[in-house]
């Protein structure tokens, strides 16, 4: 089930990035075309450094509950945290999808949107092995 997300992802990112560049001129379309392939070279770069990203919220919660004193206020602030990040960095991610390319110079908004998409990915995905077991009761 994993190899199916993981999969449903990448091609996720695929589509987006075909529909950035559908407007760029035919003359410039086999550049599109070999500038999306680096970008998904990009993203798969990305997952190396997917272990480093994935500390990200244990030095949060780590953080927050030296800074209160308290392991309960520091996983519920910490997932407050990571939660508003993920909804902005969602938005944002939706507002880029919006943008397609003028031409093939345009690249800002894609290496943005794959580096935006790759960090929240993993970010989201390892705070719930942050979160201690004994207070989970109490949200």
């Amino acid at each position: 089930m994993e190899n199916l997300s993981s999969l449903l992802r990448i091609w996720n990112i695929c589509i987006t990035l075909d529909w950035t560049y559908s407007d760029v001129p035919e003359s410039d379309e086999s550049e599109a075309d070999t500038y999306v392939s680096n970008l998904l070279d990009f993203y798969g770069y990305l997952l190396y450094f997917s272990p480093l990203i994935a500390a990200i919220p244990g030095l949060i919660f780590k953080m927050i509950t030296h800074f209160t004193g308290s392991k309960f206020k520091g996983d519920f602030w910490g997932l407050v945290i990571i939660m508003a990040y993920t909804a902005i960095s969602c938005a944002v991610c939706s507002a880029q999808m919006c943008y397609q390319a003028e031409d093939v110079d345009d690249k800002a908004n894609s290496i943005a949107f794959v580096m935006i998409f790759s960090i929240t990915k993993t970010v989201l995905y390892a705070t719930p092995g942050v979160v201690s077991q004994s207070q989970l009761g109490h949200f």
